[in-house]
């Protein structure tokens, strides 16, 4: 309002001025008016440039475990590890039972009488020894009859007066590694071998000397009488007994 007054004197000294021939003096200042209202805010300034990067932060808490991923592959296996040291030996254990006594089969048959025994023919035995029931028999026969089925260890013995072969034969046929040998005439012929025999089969020991000139001739052979002495002495013989 006062700023209004103010101008309207101002106005009203100039028409009166204007129409006089004199100039007056200057009048006296006016006082400031009041400050208007502030005007609207300028556009924004360009963007500054970056600061400084800050100092890290504290480290965050662990976030949760993720679930377990697949089984991988097996991986190829290592080599061995060195033998550990051999622990100490135990404590002996109990003796356990006494099994069941084992059954013992033997036999054994031979000859004292002088013969000849022709080519491929088997050996007669005149005498029985000490014989089971686990074999049969007869004195002055060739056959040895086994009853009871098993393996057995056969032991044969012969004295020739010239030299000789003979063998053991199962059922017929010659058992293989039972046929023996002698290169000299006098000299004993002794032979053994182990064989597996069913209950019924025979053993027989026969003459399988073949000509030292004719391989294809077989030979005799004559048994030796009272060998060494006046006294009788078994010039062919069988032992055999049950081991299994």
């Amino acid at each position: 309002m006062r700023l209004k007054l103010v101008l309207s004197m101002a106005v009203v000294g100039a028409l009166l001025l204007t129409g006089c021939d004199a100039t007056g003096d200057p009048g006296a200042a006016s006082l400031t008016g009041d400050t208007g209202p502030a005007g609207a805010a300028g556009a924004a300034g360009p963007a500054g440039p970056d600061g400084p990067a800050g100092s890290n932060g504290a480290a965050g808490a662990p976030g949760p475990s993720g679930s377990a991923g697949p089984t991988g592959l097996t991986g190829d296996t290592g080599s061995a590890g060195p033998t550990g040291h051999t622990g100490s030996v135990g404590t002996t254990g109990l003796t356990g039972e006494a099994g069941p006594a084992a059954t013992q089969h033997y036999a054994y048959i031979y000859n004292v009488a002088p013969r000849t025994i022709p080519a491929t023919e088997p050996v007669s035995f005149d005498t029985n020894g000490v014989m089971t029931s686990a074999f049969s028999h007869v004195a002055g026969g060739y056959v040895l009859r086994v009853n009871v089925s098993g393996m057995y260890a056969v032991w044969f013995s012969v004295s020739g007066n010239e030299r000789n072969e003979f063998a053991l034969t199962l059922d017929g046929l010659q058992v293989s590694g039972g046929t023996y040998g002698s290169d000299a005439a006098g000299q004993q012929n002794n032979g053994m071998v182990i064989v597996n025999v069913s209950a019924g089969q025979d053993l027989i020991l026969i003459n399988a000397t073949l000509s030292a000139t004719d391989p294809t001739e077989t030979m005799p052979v004559t048994l030796q009488d009272m060998v060494g002495d006046t006294h009788d002495t078994a010039n062919a013989s069988i032992l055999i007994q049950k081991i299994g």
